[in-house]
């Protein structure tokens, strides 16, 4: 007991010293209800402090998006969320959830999912509109109050009427006339081009074929119950660049045939960069759909996934399916067709002098030099004389794809027309002139300027354009050995783009096509037309690729390490000189026979086939256009006789620095390297 006396009265001490102003240890009883005090004022401050900020950064990062509940279409969630319609579609197809931009989404799941990747927070809404809707019913009032919004809807016709008065006023003059629109027809091989115009045309082009595949282009007019339509049957893209690597812009439209059961391949995506690279609206018809393994959607997805979005799917090109065979949708494909060149408006004059596009020359033994040839303007009429190209003379004949003969031409019409005095090509413009001795005065001024220009003429360098600040756009076509190296530069390229993005004074870079194989006459066309830099990756351009290059002055530029390929990519869009180390082609030998030769190895036996081959010259062996070794000659022998170089014709025995793997038929190119 005495314990507990003792700790109350030191207790009674302490709170007397604490009072008494003391800097001792106070006791719980006096400072209790100061501090709680204290406490409160301090948690309610912080408390207001941490609450707010909090609530800030909600309003910031979540959005809450209202779903009514009978849910909503691509185009509602577009316009609430303010994103383009296409981004929507292409998530919900990588959904697997394939819907119109006009369509209802119902599933809630599906919506959740779709705004979450936004970054938004759905709110689904009860069905409580029933009562409103009621109330709306029993609210709505006679016929007196009718009558006043029929009033104001009858003034708002007249108002719509008077934009039309104004379209009329905006007429085409009356010597212009609505042109035939013309039709390029584009695929892959096999995938239904000639049977999609031989169905159309009611003939059997496709049975007179070798092979049932298109030997030849052909121009054909179609008169169809909705008008009339010229279509252009190439056999490849190549043709097709060809007349537009001249200058000439035939086509209004591109048809891309697809077979349904394959779907997108190489040369498909091939003809799509080359229409694109057109400016031409395109239109996609999915053949084959008569087949059960028959997959359009699976045909939508692919072509969606390259930024071609189906129009059922809010997007903006046309797809049509059809069957070539069976005639199914052909009908609908012609109203397509004719819908798109109505939103063309395809007019143009015809009291002007002819003007008409070379489609394709070729000779006859028996009547000449022939052209078929689509007008662009005027009337082209028997009996006008003109210039052509390098060409020029008198029509002393025409015919339609018919071989009936015709007096005269209308704009988008084509024909085959005779009277040529010398060759023209594809992609020339044909111009009426008043007279034939006009025509040869033109063509001798042609030939002569020609003659000028070709000794004057300077390569377009797009690099050094971009690097001197004259253009702002650097295009390229890539061709690699293998798909995965491709993929691994477009990845690459795509991080260049992110820093172009965020910089603005860097020029803009663009891949107009890229594909694995070799450098094709195709590719350097495409790059004609582009002004594009073609860059290979462990590839090299084939003959015809190299002859194209040269003459159209194209910038071919080939590389063994991807990094080298990047960086060089990379100075260019710094505009910084790229000091590259240029291949000088010196020529090309092919092996014949293979020599085993005792105490000094393999001996290659070769015929010189261009140029010619160098003496401790670089050489690149290749084995069907890749590349297998690149090496240098050790040895050169022409018979038993060493000697320094060997000219083309003749054959030779060459021996390879570390290099014994060739085989007959390997092809070996000789080149030297030079600093530009």
């Amino acid at each position: 007991m005495k314990n507990k006396s003792d700790q109350k009265k030191e207790k009674k001490k302490t709170v007397t010293k604490n009072v008494a102003g003391s800097k001792k240890r106070t006791g719980k009883s006096v400072v209790k209800p100061k501090v709680s005090v204290g406490k409160e004022e301090v948690l309610k401050e912080t408390k207001e402090k941490k609450v707010k900020p909090e609530k800030k950064i909600r309003e910031k990062k979540v959005k809450y998006i209202s779903v009514p509940p009978e849910g909503l279409s691509p185009k509602e969630i577009s316009e609430k969320i303010k994103k383009d319609v296409s981004e929507i579609i292409s998530f919900l197809i990588s959904l697997h959830v394939f819907v119109s931009a006009e369509q209802k989404i119902t599933d809630r799941d599906v919506i959740e999912l779709v705004l979450l990747h936004f970054n938004y927070q759905p709110k689904f809404e009860e069905k409580k509109e029933e009562k409103i809707e009621e109330t709306k019913k029993v609210v709505e009032i006679p016929e007196e109050t009718k009558l006043q919004p029929q009033v104001s809807t009858v003034e708002e016709i007249k108002k719509e009427e008077k934009p039309k008065i104004e379209v009329k006023k905006k007429e085409i003059p009356p010597n212009w006339v609505k042109k035939i629109p013309v039709v390029t027809v584009m695929g892959h091989v096999d995938h239904g081009k000639t049977t999609l115009l031989d169905t159309i045309r009611k003939t059997n082009v496709a049975a007179q074929e070798a092979g049932a595949i298109t030997q030849h282009i052909g121009a054909y007019k179609v008169s169809t119950p909705y008008g009339d339509i010229t279509f252009i049957d190439t056999p490849g893209h190549e043709a097709f660049s060809t007349i537009r690597s001249r200058g000439a812009k035939v086509t209004d439209i591109v048809v891309l045939v697809v077979a349904g059961d394959e779907g997108v391949m190489p040369q498909t995506i091939e003809s799509l960069n080359h229409a694109k690279s057109a400016n031409v609206p395109i239109i996609v018809a999915i053949n084959k759909i008569d087949l059960p393994q028959c997959n359009p959607n699976s045909v939508k997805q692919q072509f969606a996934s390259m930024g071609m979005i189906p129009k059922d799917w809010g997007g903006e090109v046309e797809f049509v399916e059809i069957s070539a065979r069976n005639n199914i949708n052909i009908d609908k494909l012609l109203e397509t067709i004719l819908l798109q060149a109505e939103l063309l408006e395809l007019y143009v004059p015809i009291d002007v002098p002819c003007e008409a596009t070379v489609i394709e020359t070729k000779l006859d033994p028996k009547r000449g030099f022939v052209a078929t040839v689509i007008v662009d303007k005027g009337k082209l009429k028997v009996g006008d004389s003109f210039v052509c190209g390098l060409s020029y003379g008198k029509i002393r004949a025409m015919f339609n794809d018919k071989a009936e003969r015709i007096n005269e031409l209308l704009p988008g019409e084509p024909a085959e027309i005779l009277g040529f005095e010398k060759p023209c090509v594809a992609g020339d413009t044909l111009k009426v002139v008043p007279s034939e001795k006009e025509a040869k005065r033109i063509y001798e001024e042609l030939e002569y300027e020609q003659k000028l220009t070709a000794a004057k003429k300077k390569a377009f360098k797009p690099i050094e354009e971009l690097i001197s600040g004259k253009s702002n756009l650097l295009s390229l076509v890539i061709k690699t050995d293998t798909q995965g190296s491709l993929e691994a530069i477009q990845k690459m390229i795509d991080q260049l783009k992110e820093e172009i993005k965020n910089n603005p004074n860097l020029p803009e870079l663009k891949i107009v096509h890229s594909a694995v194989g070799e450098i094709t006459e195709s590719d350097v066309l495409l790059a004609t037309t582009s002004k594009a830099v073609v860059i290979g990756f462990n590839v090299r351009p084939n003959m015809q690729a190299l002859k194209r290059a040269e003459s159209e002055s194209v910038e071919i530029r080939t590389y063994r390490i991807i990094y080298e390929l990047i960086d060089d990519i990379k100075k260019i869009i710094y505009r910084m000189e790229v000091k590259q180390k240029v291949e000088e082609f010196l020529g090309r030998a092919v092996i014949k026979r293979v020599f085993e030769i005792s105490k000094v190895g393999k001996v290659a036996g070769c015929i010189v086939e261009e140029g010619k081959i160098v003496r401790n010259a670089n050489v690149r062996i290749l084995r069907d256009n890749v590349i297998i070794a690149d090496t240098k000659i050790s040895s050169l022998k022409h018979f038993k006789e060493d000697v320094k170089e060997v000219q083309q014709g003749y054959e030779c025995g060459i021996r390879f620095e570390n290099f014994q793997d060739f085989k007959e038929n390997d092809v070996v190119e000789c080149y030297q390297i030079v600093e530009k």
